[in-house]
């Protein structure tokens, strides 16, 4: 049995051979594991974003209700 490690495109290619049987190989693709964590941050960005917004329209909708209320009872 033994092993190889070539890097290739950027990746890491992994080769193995097995008592005599054909080898298989696994390619990493690091630039594509680096794509995919950047759009994660980027989907968790937005999502932290659009939280806070959700929160501001919250405390807006209540400071509204609570000045409709204020100006009912001064009529």
């Amino acid at each position: 049995m033994y092993k190889s490690f070539v890097r290739k495109n950027g990746g890491i290619k992994v080769a193995t051979r097995v008592k005599g049987k054909p080898y298989i190989e696994v390619e990493i693709f690091v630039e594509r594991l680096e794509e995919a964590r950047l759009k994660i941050e980027k989907m968790r960005t937005r999502q932290m974003e659009y939280e806070e917004f959700m929160v501001k329209r919250s405390e807006m909708e209540q400071t509204m209700w609570e000045y409709q209320l204020i100006m009912e009872e001064q009529q």
